[in-house]
């Protein structure tokens, strides 16, 4: 039996590209330029991230910009239409200049003898593999991204508007948080088309985002098993720090790991009735190490701060501190809402 053409993706057409999280540069560089060639969407497109292997495609990234170099004056001399062959150029270094906020970056030339590719940043002109690991991430996988839509054949879409699936490990890796914050907007900006699923450790990646954009994958804590959920409610107006203590995340605050620790002995020992001499003295440095830090310090209504103090005692009760599950973040709603109601009675009943 035979099919043509045998693999799914080359049957559809549909390009559908894999990047795994190690996505860098080495110094190894093509001795000679390569002749032009089309290439259907094919498995090898997600190889690397299936592999789980560093990302190949990044020194083949190279070769792709000495070829262009070569094949620009080629056509130039031949007065052929070198002018698509550049914009496969500008349209990368544009992509790479709107994504890398605040960073000059810029195609500066190809050293013929060495075929070292040259380029214009902050510090001033470097060779490719000089370039920091942020840009060079960026880069490497915009870069091979851009190269494919302009490798399969011509369907008279333009090719950054073309359809396709990219699948990338670690979005956020090597990345200054001031680019991941406008890399979600700038991506859907620039790849109108394009479907990216991603993965990612990064709450600046995780805010302003609708519901529908966001799977949260965590591992069951009775099961052991590695699981899959949905998201109830949108991100959009949260801050970095409520995401990073929602249950997207599971923080228990914000704070640095010594303020936490120092905050639980405080409100342990502002419930505790009766305070020896060396727990009082603690509580006093307590609270003014902590004076600009505790929130139960900002306000001064007394049914707030006798909730606080209930809330400290119900969690100094359980065996474990609560841990901002899914489920456990209901099951802590609810304590809340019946705690509030219990000091309510107690207000009404005390007037």
């Amino acid at each position: 039996m035979i099919s043509t053409p045998g693999r799914p993706l080359e049957a559809e057409g549909w390009l559908a590209i894999g990047f795994p999280p190690s996505r860098m540069f080495s110094w190894d560089r093509p001795n000679s330029p390569e002749t032009r060639t089309e290439r259907r969407p094919s498995p090898e497109d997600l190889l690397p991230l299936i592999q789980g292997i560093s990302d190949p495609r990044m020194d083949k990234l190279k070769r792709w910009l000495i070829n262009l170099d070569y094949w620009i004056k080629d056509a130039r001399d031949r007065k052929g239409d070198w002018h698509r062959l550049e914009r496969q150029r500008a349209h990368l270094f544009n992509a790479l200049r709107k994504l890398a906020v605040g960073t000059e970056v810029e195609y500066a030339g190809l050293k013929d003898q060495t075929f070292e590719i040259k380029v214009m940043t902050n510090d001033g002109e470097l060779p490719l593999e000089s370039i920091s690991q942020g840009t060079a991430a960026l880069l490497g996988w915009v870069g091979i991204l851009i190269q494919r839509l302009y490798e399969i054949p011509d369907s008279g879409v333009p090719p950054l508007e073309r359809y396709a699936m990219i699948m990338i490990d670690e979005l956020d890796a090597h990345m200054h948080p001031t680019w991941q914050q406008a890399l979600i907007p700038l991506l859907k900006e620039i790849f109108p088309n394009i479907q990216f699923l991603a993965t990612t450790h990064s709450p600046f990646l995780a805010v302003g985002r609708r519901a529908s954009e966001i799977v949260r994958i965590r591992r069951n804590p009775l099961t052991k098993q590695v699981v899959a959920e949905a998201v109830e409610h949108d991100t959009t107006q949260m801050g970095v720090a409520n995401v990073l203590t929602s249950y997207l995340f599971g923080l228990e605050s914000s704070l640095d790991y010594d303020s936490q620790r120092d905050l639980k002995r405080k409100r342990v020992l502002s419930v505790k009735p009766d305070l020896t001499e060396s727990e009082k003295r603690e509580l006093e440095v307590l609270s003014e190490h902590l004076k600009f830090v505790d929130a139960t310090a900002m306000f001064r209504d007394p049914l707030y701060q006798r909730f606080v103090e209930e809330m400290t005692r119900q969690q100094e009760s359980e065996a474990e501190p609560v841990k901002l599950t899914k489920e456990q973040e209901e099951l802590q709603r609810q304590m809340t809402q019946d705690i509030v109601a219990k000091l309510m009675r107690e207000k009404e009943a005390e007037s």
